[in-house]
């Protein structure tokens, strides 16, 4: 688990976030079209911190990667920076016993200001602007939910002959697991490679 304290200004939005009050800035993105818990929506360019991790079950892989990456939000980086949690934090399967969880780099960073990882295994990269479909959900982001909405968004699409869904499913996590469950903000999206 992560070694570095929590910094003050985090502690801070612990209570008003369990009630599910988020107070982490969240990337900004247009909706195109909603249809009940479904959205196509447009973002701008994400810098991430990414760690992909090998040979672990879903439950290791986010008790492992999390702390890695928020140590490094938190001051662990050869800057020395102590940066603010955003959300949400993203992740996805990867291959075979491998996945992959990003943190959302703050807006006023980019690949050319972001501090320097001191983790070797966390890379920088950048996500360039897209267009998506996401499902929301509540409740606790136990993999058998996050499948279930994938099914459910894998459903969706199969109906809507405009929208090419691109590769594979992220799921967003915006909320911490001391969030009331039904308070909780989850979410699957894969990217689209184009909307008519």
């Amino acid at each position: 688990m992560s070694n570095l304290p929590l910094p003050w200004t985090e502690k801070m939005k612990l209570l008003p976030e369990m009630f599910g009050i988020r107070l982490n800035e969240e990337p900004i993105y247009r909706v195109v079209k909603s249809d009940g818990a479904f959205e196509v929506r447009q973002y701008g360019e994400l810098i991430l911190a990414s760690l992909t991790l090998e040979n672990v079950n879903f439950d290791e892989f986010r008790n492992q990667a999390f702390p890695r990456l928020a140590n490094y939000l938190f001051g662990q980086n050869r800057g020395k920076i102590s940066m603010a949690m955003t959300s949400p934090v993203l992740h996805y399967n990867s291959g075979l016993q491998k996945w992959t969880m990003s943190f959302v780099m703050p807006s006023k960073y980019s690949l050319r200001n972001a501090p320097k990882p001191k983790d070797h295994d966390i890379r920088l990269e950048v996500m360039t602007p897209f267009e998506a479909v996401v499902v929301t959900f509540t409740g606790n982001n136990t993999l058998e939910n996050i499948e279930r909405h994938e099914q459910e968004l894998t459903h969706w699409l199969a109906f809507k002959n405009d929208l090419k869904p691109e590769g594979k499913y992220l799921f967003a996590q915006y909320d911490g697991p001391f969030v009331i469950p039904f308070l909780k903000r989850n979410e699957v999206m894969v990217k689209l490679l184009s909307i008519h």
